[in-house]
């Protein structure tokens, strides 16, 4: 062990021995915390590339934010033989580094905004300079303009730059004013030093937008204080710095972070440069991309409305005047739609009036009980000649007690509409898994609907990268103006189609609140997973294994069937319509010879009587018989009871109908009921298959997928190498 420890040892001495020394020294444009980031990210890519073969030393040194001071400190290091490479790491002392002509040490300016606006060398696509790399972004400020103009119609801007880089850049204002011309619009620059309170006392009258350039004097709190005072004033903005920038309060950018592509590209520069490779042949253009980012409060507080097709595109961040909602997911959406929605609601309704007519039924068996009360007024001779039977004017109270002793058709009515509720019980049981699967089928296409609009927007911003590309071939004169008009109008398309599955999106989610019964607007967010699919969706379910089986997939199957048919409440609802019609066809048949039986009780009372005919019958006395004769006067109080039979002899044919036809009634049900059955098996058996040969379809989908974007890769480097035309590309 101690052996093996020492020839590593002296391994790793010879090895270090063999590497060469490096002195790397990083220029800024000024003092800043921002620089310690910067410094942090560079070195850590330098060393993953350049540590094995060289031992590398680091250093920085910072100007006042002036072209003056950064020129001093680039001739400062210039002048320095212990400085082996220079890396200019902001606008200024890029300025100056990319413009020196045969440096006694390379140099590498990081952040130059346009070669042709600061008049720098530039020699099909490299610098061409002895000495001198520095890497570009081609036809930024005209993009950002571009956009900014598709963001809110902007007339007149005012452009808001480094005073040391506008006075250090000869001819710089009427260079951006041509930019501008070219953008559709009238740009004025406007130096900025180190003070927020100077820009807005310097801003140019009527203006009616502002572009914040590269302000890197300027602290985080002195630009989140510049936006604010923007907004306050009603003027949109737009960022060179992209979302960090917006994240602050201006109104727009494109994210084009190009800081980690950057510090790739300068490890890369230095390696080639410590290896002895000539700089000057160096590809300066680096690709932007980036995403349109839209702060919403801002938007809000200017009063700027982007077009659709714009906001769509756009990665929208802030607090903004839409909410997003509260999360929803898919369990909770199947529930609330089973607990809100109004047609469950409407047969709830229904289920209680099946209650009622029940009760309905069965009160015929109870005893009824009636009680009245009939005033009648006669003719006064009438009254007079009925010897007391019929007074002129009487009010009579009767109540009535009836009993249905033994009925079959009314028995057979309270069977017969049990057996109707137990169908409509089970009718809306099956309405309730219909809207539970609306419920959670209007969910899913809210997903698919939000994936496709993902979808659409990141064909949008492949097809602007291939645009960005076409751009830079046009630049450098390996491709002509077609394959930039291809591409636009390719870019136009694609926005189309963005806007259309927005518009599906949206109606997706309509048709989702409408089913859960919220208002068809209302916001929420799915909290599913779209990406994840499938296997989001079955997760902790054993239905998949039994997939790849094909005799325990047999097996599922019939188990499946079996059991769908003894739960369907379709079926059920059919089986409980059967035992209705059934006993109708008993009840019928009954009904042949089978009375009524019924008891009946009346209680009679004269409660008042007038006029003529009130006195009874009287025969005055005679001679021979001196007492008058008086008959009896009926009761005013009186009852009776009684028992009927009745059976109905002929009805015409009615019995004989009703009988066959509840009996074909009958036969009808249980062939719906069997037809029901076998399409229920169909359709369990048939999605079954579907989705086992679903779920092997999205395994091959998402293999072609990565063989789709690996090629998509690979086509896009041979497009941007130039050894590939843009109809490949586009397929």
């Amino acid at each position: 062990m101690i052996l093996w420890a020492l020839v590593v040892a002296t391994h790793a001495l010879a090895q270090e021995e063999t590497r060469s020394n490096a002195n790397i020294t990083f220029v800024f444009d000024g003092p800043g915390s921002r620089n310690d980031t910067l410094r942090t990210l560079f070195e850590q890519e330098i060393r993953a590339l350049a540590a094995r073969s060289f031992r590398l030393r680091f250093d920085a040194v910072a100007a006042e934010y002036t072209l003056e001071s950064a020129r001093q400190r680039v001739r400062d290091l210039m002048d320095n033989p212990a400085v082996d490479l220079v890396i200019a790491a902001g606008p200024l002392t890029s300025q100056v580094a990319a413009g020196l002509r045969e440096p006694p040490h390379p140099v590498i300016a990081s952040v130059v905004i346009d070669p042709q606006l600061q008049g720098l060398p530039f020699d099909e696509g490299t610098s061409g300079a002895s000495g001198v790399a520095y890497l570009t972004v081609p036809f930024a400020l005209s993009r950002d303009l571009q956009t900014f103009r598709e963001v809110t119609p902007v007339e007149r801007v005012a452009f808001l730059v480094s005073e040391g880089l506008l006075g250090g850049i000869q001819g710089l204002s009427d260079r951006l004013e041509q930019v501008g011309a070219d953008a559709g619009m009238e740009l004025e620059a406007v130096g900025v030093g180190r003070s927020t309170d100077a820009i807005l006392r310097n801003l140019p009258p009527g203006i009616d937008g502002v572009y914040i350039g590269p302000l890197d004097q300027l602290s985080t709190t002195d630009l989140q204080s510049l936006a604010d005072s923007l907004a306050a004033r009603n003027l949109p903005s737009f960022a060179f710095g992209g979302q960090r920038d917006v994240r602050l309060g201006f109104l727009a950018a494109l994210d084009t972070d190009l800081t980690p592509q950057l510090a790739r590209r300068v490890a890369v520069f230095t390696e080639r440069i410590l290896l002895g490779d000539d700089p000057a042949t160096f590809a300066v253009q680096a690709t932007s991309g980036g995403r349109l980012v839209i702060n919403r409060a801002t938007a809000r507080a200017v009063n700027v409305y982007p077009p659709l097709g714009v906001l769509l595109e756009a990665e929208l961040v802030g607090d903004g005047p839409e909410s997003s909602g509260a999360p929803i997911t898919l369990d909770a959406a199947m529930r609330e739609a089973v607990a809100a929605n109004l047609s469950l609601a409407s047969q709830d309704r229904a289920l209680d009036a099946g209650a009622s007519r029940v009760r309905e039924a069965w009160s015929l068996l109870l005893p009824q009980v009636d009680a009245g009360v009939t005033g009648t007024v006669v003719d006064p001779e009438l009254a007079e000649s009925s010897l007391g039977q019929q007074p002129e004017r009487t009010a009579t109270g009767q109540i009535t007690l009836s009993q249905i002793l033994y009925s079959d058709g009314a028995r057979a009515n309270v069977d017969v509409e049990r057996a109707s509720q137990s169908a409509r019980e089970s009718e809306r049981a099956a309405q309730r898994l219909d809207i539970a699967l609306e419920a959670a089928e209007a969910y899913l296409n809210v997903l698919r609907a939000e994936a496709l609009v993902q979808v659409e927007r990141d064909n949008l911003l492949l097809t602007r990268e291939s645009l960005e590309l076409a751009d830079q071939r046009e630049a450098v004169g390996s491709a002509g103006p077609a394959e930039v008009l291809r591409l636009q109008s390719e870019a136009a398309t694609r926005r189309t189609d963005l806007i259309n599955a927005f518009v599906q999106r949206e109606a997706a989610r309509i048709a989702l609140n409408q089913v859960l019964n919220r208002p068809l607007e209302a916001p929420f967010t799915a909290t599913e997973d779209a990406q994840a699919g499938v296997d989001a969706l079955a997760r902790g379910s054993t239905l998949l294994e039994f997939v790849a089986n094909p005799r325990v997939f047999e097996q599922l199957r019939d188990f499946l069937s079996v059991e769908a048919v003894r739960a369907e409440p379709v079926i059920q609802a059919l089986e409980a319509g059967i035992r209705a019609r059934e006993r109708a066809v008993r009840a019928a048949k009954r009904s042949f010879y089978l009375p009524t039986v019924a008891a009946v009780a009346q209680l009679n009372s004269n409660l008042y009587e007038s006029g003529a005919g009130t006195d009874g019958l009287m025969v005055p006395g005679s001679p021979e018989s001196p007492l008058a004769l008086s008959l009896p006067e009926m009761p005013t109080t009186f009852w009776s009871a009684g028992v009927s039979v009745t059976l109905p002899l002929f009805e015409g044919t009615g019995r004989r109908a009703r009988r066959d036809r509840t009996s074909a009634e009958a036969e009808q049900l249980r062939l719906e009921r069997d037809l029901a059955a076998q399409r229920v098996e169909q359709n369990v058996r048939t999605q079954v298959q579907i989705a086992a040969a679903s779920y092997a379809a999205i395994r091959e989908a998402r293999r072609a997928a990565d063989a789709a974007r690996q090629s998509l890769d690979i086509v896009t480097e041979a497009y941007a190498a130039g050894t590939l035309e843009v109809t490949p590309l586009l397929e």
